[in-house]
């Protein structure tokens, strides 16, 4: 069984500048968490190169665990898409793994995001439990890291004007 929820958010630059700040690890750092999610404390590819399509990146979280993600689809500047697992307890208990999707489209200022995640639950069984989890903390922490992207974009822009 999935959960599924999407956020989206307008940016004032090209989706190819986009499309490389949301691949750079270092960048990573904007995912602050909320709640019960915790942010992102360093994010580092373990393939050697520029991310492509089967790099693997390590996600070190602010409460001091781990997991992994590996791009399934790259398709620059348009899309990426990550899949997430070696989940910790007690999220582990609820969700298997999860998939990260991105979708860059041109805009009349800049580009949209779309960003839609999805939860392979462990059981149909955790639902009652993981829903509210999901669509409550893990939503807000999408918006509040897509905001944080908006911001950080717009800095660079108007320091390098």
């Amino acid at each position: 069984m999935k959960i599924k929820f999407a956020a989206h958010e307008f940016l004032l630059v090209d989706a190819t500048t986009a499309f490389d700040f949301t691949n750079d690890a270092r960048n990573f750092v904007s995912f602050v968490g909320f709640g019960i999610v915790p942010g992102i404390r360093e994010a580092r590819y373990e393939t050697p190169g520029a991310p492509r399509l089967g790099s693997r990146r390590r996600i070190t979280k602010t409460d001091g665990t781990d997991h992994l993600e590996e791009i399934t689809a790259f398709e620059k500047p348009t899309l990426h898409v990550s899949r997430i697992s070696g989940l910790t307890a007690p999220l582990s208990w609820l969700v298997r793994s999860a998939e990260d999707a991105w979708r860059f489209s041109p805009a009349s200022s800049g580009t949209r995001i779309d960003r839609v995640f999805a939860f392979e639950l462990t059981s149909p069984l955790v639902a009652p439990i993981a829903f509210p989890l999901m669509h409550i903390f893990m939503r807000i922490a999408i918006r509040r890291d897509l905001r944080n992207v908006s911001n950080a974009l717009r800095q660079r822009s108007a320091s390098a004007a």
